[in-house]
């Protein structure tokens, strides 16, 4: 361990991690070219600590919500795809969940957008019944994965 990691560490020693639950609607319908309509990050729970990046297609951006004329600039299509939102807390723990989402950008044009969805549910549980840190991919300075930077977990970097 060198001293830019311990240091780091030691910045969030004693900070609880709590079990995030990645979520946000799976069916969008907005009509024009240019809308104000957004895939809105329903996250629980959001302590305010987390970082959100959105992923879909190879592009990444970061923020609370994923504007969807943002989506319109670089996909000249609707229907389905995969987006992947992901969580990344001060103390190094990631959570992260991919859907796949319908979008409709108006009445009168359908051409279909497959990318590797072969179907979507738009009625997807925003927060199902799932294990406990089931979308945790990481669990950072909680090396233990007790949800809590203790005194074990910098014996257990030591000890690395």
């Amino acid at each position: 361990m060198n001293v830019q990691t311990l240091l780091s560490f030691l910045s969030v020693f004693g900070m609880q991690c709590p079990d995030a639950q990645p979520a946000w609607l799976s069916f969008f319908q907005p009509h024009g070219a240019n809308t104000s309509f957004v895939m809105q990050n329903l996250s629980q729970p959001d302590d305010g600590l987390f970082t959100w990046t959105w992923e879909t297609q190879g592009s990444e951006w970061q923020g609370e919500s994923l504007p969807l004329d943002t989506l319109r600039q670089w996909q000249n299509c609707e229907g389905a795809f995969e987006v992947t939102l992901t969580g990344t807390h001060p103390t190094g723990a990631l959570f992260s969940r991919t859907e796949c989402v319908w979008i409709v950008w108006s009445y009168y044009d359908f051409p279909e957008c497959q990318d590797g969805c072969s179907i979507v549910d738009a009625g997807w549980w925003l927060y199902p019944e799932v294990p406990e840190w089931h979308y945790r991919e990481a669990t950072g300075f909680d090396v233990d994965g007790d949800g809590t930077i203790t005194a074990n977990d910098l014996l257990i970097l030591l000890a690395i």
